[in-house]
């Protein structure tokens, strides 16, 4: 009635109140929408709209639905409660909620978390970085350079993330994951370098690819990277090498155990060097395989 009528007075906070605490924000907020341009109604949102009004509603507990529904009307200086519990709450399921929540916000929630990346503790600066790396578009103004080289590998992963969806950046990050000594960063530039590799990364990766006790896995993606590049005398030694085709005598040679990176470099041969005198040698082999994903790989039918 006191939107209707455009009256002010305690009856309307009280009533205001009242459904906040009933646990009936989204009905309060459909009743706002019915009157947008209302002087009175623009006054409750400015209400609502305050660090204080979101304290409230997560001091009545975490799981309010209310919050979530409140979230996407919300300025970017009302967020500062949440940020506050994702860096402060002891309680790794609420310090999730809170991520959750500041990441579904988006661009809104950035500028309080780029504030507090100056903090010291590891797991804080991880936090954020990733809340801004999830973020999309990312801001164009935002540089995660400062914690390309952290200390601490969980905060480079997260720093490394944002960077290549940077295109300055792109090139440096995967070229700085590539050469890290923890496998889940290497496997950031790795899957980058599948998708597109600048030719200055190429070396790095290739490097990568020529380790014989690296995981198969991560290997097999490498490999994959360099073969969906244009095809180089280097990439064809790696791929001999692989596939024990780069010895002088390696026509009675058999063919290395079985893996997905043999199989990858297989599929490669195929696709790039089917008459090339050694990798000709080899595929020949492959195809007279007992395995059938041997002669798959070896036939260009790979899945």
């Amino acid at each position: 009635m006191a939107l209707e009528l455009d009256e002010d007075g305690p009856g309307l906070w009280r009533a205001m109140d009242a459904l906040v605490e009933a646990g009936k924000v989204p009905e309060l907020i459909g009743v706002l929408g019915q009157v947008p341009d209302s002087p009175l109604a623009q006054r409750i949102w400015a209400h609502m709209s305050t660090p204080a009004f979101v304290q409230g509603l997560l001091d009545r507990g975490t799981q309010d639905q209310g919050l979530d529904n409140l979230l996407s009307y919300m300025p970017t200086r009302a967020l500062a409660p949440l940020i506050d519990l994702l860096i402060e709450s002891p309680d790794r399921h609420v310090r999730r909620t809170a991520f959750d929540r500041l990441r579904r916000v988006g661009q809104a929630a950035i500028p309080l978390a780029v504030e507090r990346l100056n903090d010291a503790r590891w797991y804080v600066v991880r936090n954020l970085l990733s809340l801004i790396a999830q973020t999309d578009p990312l801001p164009p103004e935002f540089d995660p350079s400062p914690w390309l080289d952290h200390a601490d590998s969980r905060v480079r992963r997260e720093a490394i993330r944002a960077a290549m969806r940077v295109d300055r950046l792109r090139p440096r990050a995967m070229a700085m994951a590539l050469a890290d000594e923890d496998p889940t960063i290497s496997a950031l530039g790795v899957n980058a370098a599948v998708e597109s590799c600048p030719p200055e990364v190429v070396p790095r990766l290739m490097a990568l690819a020529g380790q014989e006790n690296l995981n198969d896995e991560l290997r097999a993606s490498a490999v994959k990277a360099l073969i969906r590049q244009v095809p180089t005398p280097a990439v064809l030694e790696l791929l001999l090498g692989i596939t024990g085709g780069d010895a002088t005598f390696s026509l009675w040679r058999a063919l290395p155990p079985t893996s997905q990176t043999l199989l990858t470099a297989l599929s490669g041969l195929a696709r790039h060097w089917p008459q090339e005198r050694r990798a000709a040698s080899v595929l020949r082999r492959a195809v007279k395989s007992a395995e059938p994903a041997v002669r798959a790989a070896a036939t260009g039918t790979q899945p």
